[in-house]
């Protein structure tokens, strides 16, 4: 038979310590793989409420000035510094056509052919209604710089958009420019009627 022998837990000081060290390690363990990871998402959870609060009030702040932005953008017109900022048509047609008119009279000047004029339905852009035509020209590269150069500095004040550009020919022995078909927009604004 075998001799079974018994294993008997420590007894007197050193019991009394083990009784202490492994509750307080158990506390321990404990604290560093669940209250640690708590205190660090709660810390991370505190910036991005932190966060959020000071973008609340950043918009809350903007919010507060849009009136006075938007006065103050109906008052450039009649500003000395900004002429002729805005198309002065009293409804949207009246702009259109005035706008038309003002592309047409600078393709004129920059000896540009245009080949189409669609005058787009307006569009809201509070305060302003937004004026846009689309069109298409012919010209070789020095005349669409020319072009593009006078919309620019133009009166009312221009924007070209969705501009493409493809060649729409060939060069003839005596002129090597290329002649270029360009389709693009050109938008203006006019303040809304209050």
């Amino acid at each position: 038979m075998r001799n079974h022998q018994h294993l008997s837990l420590p007894e007197g000081k050193l019991a009394q310590m083990l009784a202490v060290c492994i509750p307080a390690s158990l506390v321990v363990i404990i604290s560093l793989s669940v209250v640690g990871p708590l205190f660090r998402w709660y810390s991370a959870r505190e910036k991005t409420i932190n966060y959020k609060q000071q973008e609340v009030s950043h918009i809350t702040d903007m919010y507060r000035l849009l009136p006075s932005m938007q006065r103050q953008t109906i008052n450039l017109e009649a500003t000395a510094g900004n002429p002729g900022i805005f198309l002065l048509g009293s409804t949207d047609a009246i702009a259109g056509a005035d706008l038309e008119a003002a592309i047409d009279s600078i393709a004129n000047r920059s000896n540009a052919s245009l080949t189409t004029l669609t005058i787009m339905p307006s569009q809201p852009v509070t305060p302003f209604r937004q004026i846009t035509i689309d069109t298409s020209l012919t010209a070789n590269w020095e005349i669409l710089i020319d072009f593009l150069s006078a919309l620019d500095l133009a009166r009312p004040r221009m924007i070209v958009s969705n501009l493409t550009i493809t060649e729409s020919g060939q060069a003839n022995e005596l002129d090597q420019d290329v002649p270029l078909q360009i389709d693009f927009s050109v938008s203006a604004f006019r303040l809304a009627p209050k």
